[in-house]
């Protein structure tokens, strides 16, 4: 998002996105805030919402110290998309039925575009996370003794 001719709701995202990425306690309740949102507007939001899901988690991710491989530029344009989509009153209210969301995908769709690179790798470390988990799984099953047979006797 480049900081020159942006509308100031966008500047104001953007501005508290830098301010609060190390604020962990604030950045945890925006994204709360950000799920909460999502899940009560799915309905309305269908076209942005795998990636505020995927925005959020790697926020999350970044901000619990699970996953940091990401450039300043990126994390600060992820964390104001978010701010932005949990505003009410950004460019078009969000409570003009039919209206009110068209910005906010517009927002999120442009930072997603901008943070494909950023947001494919946030993917494949999580495929990779749940690899590891499934396969650490198995090998507990696998050190377990099987269970005793039973024997039948005719």
């Amino acid at each position: 998002m480049e900081k020159n001719n942006q509308h100031p709701s966008i500047q104001k995202a953007r501005k508290k996105a830098e301010h609060i990425i190390d604020e962990q306690e604030e950045l945890s309740g925006v994204l709360k805030n950000a799920s909460e949102k999502a899940r009560q507007q799915r309905s309305r939001i269908q076209s942005i919402w795998k990636e505020i899901e995927l925005l959020i988690g790697m926020i999350r991710a970044y901000s619990n110290g699970d996953y940091r491989n990401l450039p300043w530029k990126a994390i600060v344009m992820a964390v104001a998309a978010v701010i932005y989509f949990v505003n009410p009153f950004d460019i078009i209210p969000d409570f003009l039925t039919g209206l009110g969301f068209i910005d906010d995908a517009a927002v999120v769709g442009f930072v997603v575009n901008a943070i494909k690179e950023e947001l494919d790798k946030y993917e494949d470390f999580i495929f990779s996370k749940r690899q590891s988990a499934n396969a650490e799984e198995a090998n507990i099953v696998s050190d377990q003794e099987p269970p005793e047979e039973q024997t039948q006797s005719n």
